[in-house]
């Protein structure tokens, strides 16, 4: 099979379809099968393979909507809806069993072309293309942004040291694995470039990956540091760096200590970048994920005006994408954060239907731990705790490495009577995220947390810290200082709250399980001379 320039027309008869080839990748259409040269395998519903067929007799070229009608569906006419279905599952394989060998274009409002690693055709099988001794193909990008961790280097002269940065790279393989969003590179492919010392760029194009990460580490006495740089391969510019210094008491403390920092800061580099680089799209181009993107750099902003536009782009990623769970996760995010923030005119509502989208995403994908971390916020402010400590939990055992999973456990934890336990998830949150765009509404719940753990000093200190960053925590504030008996600094930490709810930020009533704990709130305000309700 190869692109002729003109798509075939006639039906595909899957039972009469021959064998084909692409890359490392056997087709056999009448056995519905996609075969992996390393054993791997996919058994493809009718729908999707006849669509594979289309595509690889056309590869490179365009195949408009009319051909796959006429080619997959005997010239039915159905709706966007089934189309948009099937090219999903065929992302999937194109991500997933087919990473690095084909990926699928949409050309807006004309068609789709799969794109070959290297732009080769699609051949009979058997076939392939023939590499020179030692040379590398150039791999096409994954729908999905990727990284490849490259191995760490030993730079403190002790080759006993080498197993210690081996299992730094190895640890940050796993713990970026579970973002579901991008692709991790294998262990084993990335610590083939060991001892290479190659350019960026011409890594990311043997690897087929966006982004690249590299690091050092170097060890005196008790004391180590480590050095990581995130590197966008396309040109080699540094999006960050940074070093990370430690005592050596527990090698394996040590180890998780580092992979912790590291990718808490990873992930949002990465979510800005891909914004930014959707951000040069034109907008009739945006795929699913460019809409995710986008909606997430919106999300971000934290006002009503960006919370609006977000929830335009997460709608027109469902659109284009049914399938995709991250974009249910931005529509469930926005319409519990419109509940919770005063801006939705009936909040039940936006919780219910915000609670629905999570589940969605949970059933298209039960491993995305950002599902169940939606799922929880609308469950808590539904007044079902137990679930949404089940969810939160659940978000955090999928990915320790997800910083709002901390912070949900924590909240969750609060206004279920365990104030105490709250304490530790919400100060993990920070430490893995301390530059996050909503530090301000996580520094308050941590101040609420210690305020009903009877930690007064401490609910002050945190609440100060909150106020500073985004105005948040005020009435917590309030109420801390009323109970160490500081009622003048009190009186005036209140001057700027709102009267319609606990603080500025949060006029939805607090969904204490315990009425006590609510009232301990309120009459810590009361003495700070606040009498209307809290």
């Amino acid at each position: 099979m190869s692109g002729n320039g003109e798509a075939e027309r006639g039906p595909i008869v899957l039972a009469h379809a021959r064998a084909f080839r692409i890359g490392a990748l056997d087709i056999d259409p009448r056995l519905r099968r996609v075969a992996h040269d390393d054993g791997r395998e996919n058994i493809l519903e009718p729908r999707v393979m006849q669509v594979l067929v289309a595509l690889g007799r056309n590869a490179g070229d365009i195949v408009t909507r009319d051909d796959l009608m006429t080619t997959c569906w005997g010239g039915l006419v159905v709706g966007e809806d089934s189309l948009n279905r099937v090219m999903s599952r065929l992302r999937r394989l194109g991500d997933g069993l087919a990473f690095g060998v084909f990926t699928v274009e949409t050309i807006t409002k004309v068609g789709y072309r799969l794109i070959i690693a290297g732009g080769g055709d699609a051949a009979p099988s058997p076939g392939g293309v023939l590499m020179a001794p030692g040379e590398r193909p150039r791999l096409a990008l994954p729908g999905k942004p990727s990284i490849a961790v490259l191995p760490f280097k030993n730079l403190s002269g002790e080759t006993g040291r080498d197993y210690l940065a081996d299992a730094i790279t190895g640890d940050l393989v796993t713990a970026l694995a579970r973002w579901r969003w991008f692709f991790v590179i294998a262990r084993h492919s990335s610590f083939t470039y060991r001892d290479r010392d190659l350019d960026p760029r011409r890594i990311g194009e043997e690897l087929g990956v966006r982004y690249i990460l590299t690091g050092s580490l170097a060890a005196a006495g008790s004391r180590v540091r480590v050095n990581a740089q995130l590197i966008d391969a396309a040109d080699g510019g540094a999006l960050w760096a940074d070093k990370f210094d430690h005592e050596l008491v527990d090698v394996f403390t040590l180890q998780d200590e580092i992979t912790e920092q590291v990718v808490g800061v990873i992930e949002p580099a990465m979510l800005e970048g891909e914004a930014a680089r959707s951000g040069r799209k034109s907008l009739a181009d945006f795929s699913a994920m460019d809409c995710f993107y986008r909606g997430m750099a919106r999300l971000n902003q934290i006002t009503a005006l960006a919370d609006q536009e977000a929830l335009q782009l997460f709608r027109e990623a469902v659109k284009l994408d049914p399938d995709l769970a991250l974009g249910h996760i931005g529509i469930a995010r926005i319409l519990y954060g419109q509940a919770i923030f005063g801006a939705a005119e009936e909040p039940t509502a936006n919780l219910t239907t915000a609670l629905s989208e999570a589940r969605i995403a949970i059933g298209l994908d039960a491993r995305e731990a950002q599902g169940h971390f939606a799922a929880a916020a609308a469950l808590l402010y539904l007044g079902d705790h137990a679930a949404a400590l089940e969810a939160a939990r659940t978000a955090i055992s999928l990915n320790s490495s997800f910083a709002y999973a901390h912070y949900r456990l924590g909240q969750v934890l609060v206004f279920s009577g365990l104030p105490a336990q709250a304490i530790a998830p919400l100060e993990r949150c920070l430490r893995l995220s301390p530059y996050d765009p909503q530090s301000g509404p996580i520094l308050e719940t941590l101040a609420l947390a210690h305020y009903q753990a009877r930690a007064y000093q401490l609910a002050a200190e945190r609440a100060e810290s909150a106020k500073r960053v985004s105005g948040a925590g005020g009435a917590v504030l309030a109420a801390a200082l009323a109970r160490l008996g500081r009622l003048d600094e009190a009186e005036k930490a209140l001057a700027g709250v709102s009267r319609r709810g606990p603080s500025p930020q949060r006029p939805l009533a607090a969904p204490y399980a315990n009425a006590t704990d609510l009232e301990h709130l309120r009459e810590g305000v009361r003495m700070a001379g606040m009498a209307t309700r809290v």
